[in-house]
């Protein structure tokens, strides 16, 4: 899934700007002979830059390993120039692998981000419901295709990625993505099981078999699938 225009030019920006302003501060403090920029007007603008170069960080690269390093080394940056220069340094080498493709993790944080909040509305409905009125029928296919699009960029992932649309152009469903990825060894026959009971629940839901399913299998199913996308993406 492509980012959207808006996100991409704002990202863009965002890198052009702390570039920028992270050069201005080197020069003008090489330029008056200021090395300590903690005794320096410049610490406002330092303490701005680090900030929203951690913040770039955690948005591009999210909880990678990538990440965690370079914001461990950013909370360890001293108050001397030579700290502005390393900043301009990390945030050149980020943006050089953004506008060329090479970061694929802010794509997947915002894919987790949605699924995160979907299910988060499913255990809203689940929480707040009253047993009997059928609130575990939205909540089932909210689940459910969280479920779906987690099977989608599972197949994708592998190498070669397997195909998630079928000869004619539809997109494949539940079952034959399971059983793709169970055949590629992805997970094993017991997981593939789960994931077709949690399947066979959604399609329930979304077909209107609401008998076929119980709240307490909806109660189980939130969690399961919380637990398969923590363990597969």
């Amino acid at each position: 899934m492509p980012l959207s225009p808006e996100l991409d030019k704002n990202v863009r920006k965002s890198f052009d700007d702390f570039i920028a302003n992270g050069t201005e501060i080197v020069d003008d403090m090489t330029r008056h002979g200021i090395h300590n920029v903690a005794n320096s007007s410049y610490l406002s603008r330092y303490k701005a830059l680090r900030l929203g170069t951690s913040s770039l960080i955690r948005m591009v690269l999210g909880s990678s390993e990538r990440g965690a390093a370079l914001q461990a080394e950013i909370a360890h940056l001293s108050d001397y120039v030579n700290s502005v220069e390393l900043l301009v340094g990390i945030l050149t080498a980020l943006q050089h692998d953004y506008v060329n493709g090479y970061n694929q993790d802010l794509e997947e944080a915002i894919l987790a981000n949605v699924s995160r909040d979907y299910l988060l509305q499913a255990e809203a409905l689940l929480g707040e419901g009253i047993p009997g009125q059928y609130d575990q029928v939205p909540a089932a296919v909210l689940c459910g295709a969280v479920l779906e699009d987690a099977l989608r960029r599972l197949c994708q992932k592998q190498t070669p990625p397997i195909d998630i649309v079928k000869v004619n152009g539809d997109k494949k469903t539940l079952e034959p993505l399971i059983q793709d990825l169970q055949g590629a060894k992805v997970f094993n026959k017991l997981v593939a099981d789960q994931l077709r009971a949690w399947a066979k629940i959604r399609n329930y839901a979304a077909h209107g078999e609401f008998c076929e399913f119980t709240r307490e299998q909806v109660d189980l199913m939130l969690p399961g699938v919380k637990q398969f996308l923590a363990a597969h993406l």
